[in-house]
């Protein structure tokens, strides 16, 4: 008998893995992929300046062990500090815009002061009335205005000690004192000046007030005096002056009404009373 044929081996089933044309793809591509990067850095490391050159911006990558390729950091101008607002120092002051020039106002023609007249001469012209009204005005403008200035400034409280003693007056009903009281009120009001002892009044206390403001006016007077004398001195001279002339000028009675005002200002030793007004 024919022996039966053995039943064929069973095959293998075929690995997983790669076959051999695709592993040897597999490592050309690696192996050109490897290439084509080893060529890249070269070419790249060629374009990078020398680390030891000082224009250099090279920077070892980190983690770099050797400290001769670290490059030195390059130098920079350190930063100033901020100036803080009260260290700044003030700006310069600038300078203001000058104006435009002004057109200078028109020059008005100086005008002449008012002369004041001269006085007229100590002299013969006019005569002994011309001299005489010339130094009444000198003794009104001088001693005489400034006596008057003292006098208003008592007038005040010399009214009021004359309105208290009226009123004092009218309460014990003495109507003849508190009229002699009003009669000095109006006189001094015009007058502004004192009285001489005899013309005092009799009531005892107006009296008594009237002699208080002689003696304030005389005191004061006093003060005038050198000024007053002077001015006498001087109408002395303008008279003899004036007499002399009018004997050369063969005026005879002239002359005589000259010399008789002459002895009459001799004789005349206030010169209030030789200048007052009549």
């Amino acid at each position: 008998t024919a022996t039966p044929a053995a039943p064929p081996a069973a095959r293998r089933p075929k690995s997983p893995g790669l076959s051999d044309t695709a592993r040897r793809n597999l490592l050309i591509g690696t192996a050109a992929v490897l290439v084509g990067l080893a060529a890249w850095m070269l070419t790249r490391q060629r374009q990078q300046p020398s680390p030891s050159s000082p224009d250099s911006n090279y920077s070892p990558a980190p983690g770099s062990s050797n400290p001769s390729a670290i490059p030195k950091p390059v130098d920079q101008p350190p930063e100033k500090p901020k100036e803080s607002p009260k260290d700044k120092p003030a700006d310069p002051p600038k300078d203001k815009p000058k104006d435009a020039p002004k057109d200078k106002p028109t020059e008005k023609p100086t005008e002449k002061p008012t002369e004041k007249p001269a006085d007229p001469p100590e002299s013969v012209s006019g005569g002994l009335a011309a001299l005489r009204l010339q130094f009444q005005r000198l003794w009104q403008e001088g001693p005489a205005a400034k006596l008057s200035t003292e006098a208003d400034r008592l007038a005040t409280p010399y009214k009021n000690a004359l309105q208290k003693l009226d009123d004092d007056f009218i309460a014990k009903s003495d109507a003849t004192s508190a009229l002699a009281v009003r009669a000095e009120r109006d006189r001094f009001e015009k007058q502004r000046r004192g009285l001489p002892s005899d013309a005092l009044s009799k009531v005892e206390k107006l009296a008594a007030l009237q002699k208080t403001l002689n003696a304030q006016l005389d005191k004061f007077s006093a003060s005038l005096k050198p000024e007053a004398d002077a001015l006498r001195e001087k109408y002395l001279l303008a008279l003899t002056t004036l007499e002399d002339e009018l004997k050369e000028a063969d005026d005879p009675d002239a002359a005589k009404e000259a010399a008789a005002e002459f002895s009459k200002a001799t004789a005349t030793k206030d010169a209030a009373s030789l200048f007052r007004s009549p």
